[in-house]
């Protein structure tokens, strides 16, 4: 079961957890025993630690894990020296009830405590209700490290390992203390208006379970959303060994809103490369590689560092190697073999140079591979790093940064049909006073006519619909288009169509060979795109639709 917030229903089915089992309600005399909350009061939270971890759980004071007690699970102590505690909800919680089951475990011989927060401010300043070993129960302040008795102490005695249930309510100025549902202590204090909650004691071994936040007087702010992610960056480094480099982790809610004031634990999973300090700072220790993790309220975000070897010691007479040149970069796109050369020059102790061979690589083979003589083919986008290494362990880089190929720009025309005698073209060209759609049928002198973007939609239909009749045409049917430039008749037979112009100024024209129900199908394509003005396509659009019938 992981924290969470419940209504009224789940403080309903929680009546048996506040009295331990026996009956919570109202007698007409005996010891006042804690009531179930009015309708207008909620369950703010609630954590029996199933789930194995300690969701939202920060500032621990000692040694905190979630372990199991006879198939319970429970938030357990293990520092049996001293303050314990553990923190948990937002700053603005008022008017509520902490309650909580607690099984003493041990305490030191010179005594000690188990004990429930409310009104948590700091690690000095708090409200409290104690139960010592000495047999007696406690409702008390803790101002600047000063104690302070709100109520005078009352005999109650505990036993080691038996599971007690504690509650504290603050309410306004008002304090109670229940001890298995009776009411123990009560008192008034004004100090502390509002505050998380913690559990915890002194000089004590202790576990927790069954804890429950209970608004009373009123629904408070609900609490902080949980964290749904974490990231970290950078999210990868090079360091050589001895530097740092300080990561930042950022916490999100499931929505993806930026949370703030979460606690963030950092672990390294080499220590050897790389350890990492409780914010975030990476120390390169060793050469190779860690991953660095980030992790809050059950959370992970992950960083990738790479600790680099140092080079080897240089032999006698070698100085250095350089590589040119130092950059690459402008009008280089993906694909290209052997686009630039990279050169490499190695040179001695004296400032001479020297015919010395070099083994060269590249950084990244996705962006850029090169060969063996320092040629650089691309190979994808993105900025590379082209190194020349020695024998003898000198290195020098050169960068090569590959752009993405700006494609063409569109020239308008949307269909171009390539026949053994002419062409069929569908192209838009603008212009005032003119249909904007201009179809061609014809060889290099071909006849054309234009149609306007209102009824292009209705020639693009007439012609998917010759496609679609083909097959089952046992006649020829013609679809012809007139204007004062000529005459474009479309005929089709069931073995495919062809198209015939005629016009002023332009010999007959007979398309050859016949085209087929696909190729009209694109064409009708075509025209509905011109009549939109589509100007990008996505690869499964199949336009422009450019076809060469054999």
């Amino acid at each position: 079961m992981t924290p969470r917030r419940a209504g009224l229903f789940g403080v309903l089915l929680a009546v048996g957890l506040l009295a331990c089992g026996k009956d919570p309600s109202p007698k007409a005399s005996g010891p006042v025993r804690a009531q179930l909350a009015a309708a207008a009061d909620s369950v703010l939270f609630q954590d029996d630690f199933s789930s194995g971890i300690a969701y939202g759980w920060t500032g621990q004071v000692g040694t905190w894990a979630v372990a199991q007690d006879s198939g319970t699970s429970v938030y357990k102590n293990g520092n049996a020296s001293g303050d314990n505690w553990a923190v948990y909800g937002p700053a603005t919680w008022t008017n509520y009830a902490i309650e909580a089951r607690v099984k003493p475990l041990s305490f030191q011989s010179t005594g000690g405590i188990v004990r429930v927060f409310c009104r948590w401010q700091n690690a000095t300043n708090w409200y409290y209700v104690n139960l010592r070993n000495t047999g007696v129960v406690q409702l008390r302040r803790y101002l600047n490290n000063a104690i302070v008795d709100l109520a005078p102490s009352k005999a109650l005695a505990i036993s080691p390992n038996t599971w007690v249930t504690l509650r504290l309510e603050c309410v306004g100025s008002s304090l109670k203390a229940y001890v298995n549902g009776v009411l123990q202590l009560s008192a008034t204090d004004t100090l502390f208006k509002a505050g998380p909650i913690a559990v915890g004691g002194w000089n004590d071994l202790a576990e927790f379970t069954a804890v429950r936040v209970v608004a009373l007087g009123g629904a408070p702010p609900p609490p902080p959303a949980p964290v749904a992610s974490v990231t970290v960056s950078p999210a990868a480094d090079s360091l050589a060994i001895g530097q740092t480099v300080t990561l930042t982790a950022r916490t999100y809610d499931a929505t993806g809103a930026l949370l703030t004031g979460r606690a963030v634990a950092w672990t390294s999973s080499a220590s050897a490369v790389a350890t990492v300090s409780a914010g975030g700072a990476v120390t390169a220790i060793g050469a190779g590689g860690a991953s660095i993790a980030a992790t809050s309220e059950g959370q992970v975000g992950r960083a990738a560092i790479t600790v680099l070897a140092p080079p080897p010691p240089p032999p006698p007479g070698i100085a250095h190697v350089s590589v040119s040149p130092l950059s690459v970069a402008g009008g280089l796109v993906p694909g290209i073999s052997r686009i630039t050369r990279f050169f490499a020059t190695v040179v001695d102790s004296t400032g001479a140079v020297v015919a010395k061979p070099v083994t060269w690589s590249s950084s990244d083979a996705m962006i850029a591979t090169v060969d063996t003589a320092g040629w650089v083919s691309t190979t994808g986008v993105g900025t590379a790093a082209i190194t020349a290494a020695t024998s003898n362990g000198f290195r020098a880089s050169g960068l090569i940064t590959v752009s993405a190929a700006v494609p063409p720009r569109f020239n308008g025309v949307y269909a171009d049909l390539t026949l053994r005698n002419g062409h069929i073209k569908i192209a838009r060209r603008d212009s005032a006073g003119s249909p904007p759609i201009l179809v061609t049928a014809g060889d290099t002198s071909a006849a054309g006519f234009r149609v306007r973007t209102s009824t292009a939609l209705l020639h693009a239909a007439a012609v998917r619909q010759l496609a679609g009749d083909l097959a089952s045409r046992p006649d020829t049917l013609r679809f012809q288009t007139a204007n004062a430039l000529g005459v474009d008749s479309v005929f089709c037979a069931a073995l495919g169509c062809w198209v015939t112009t005629a016009g002023p100024g332009y010999a007959p024209w007979t398309s050859t060979p016949l085209v087929s129900a696909a190729h009209l199908v694109g064409l009708a394509h075509a025209l509905e795109a011109a009549a939109r003005g589509d100007s990008i396509f996505a690869p499964g659009d199949s336009l422009p639709y450019l076809r060469t019938v054999p």
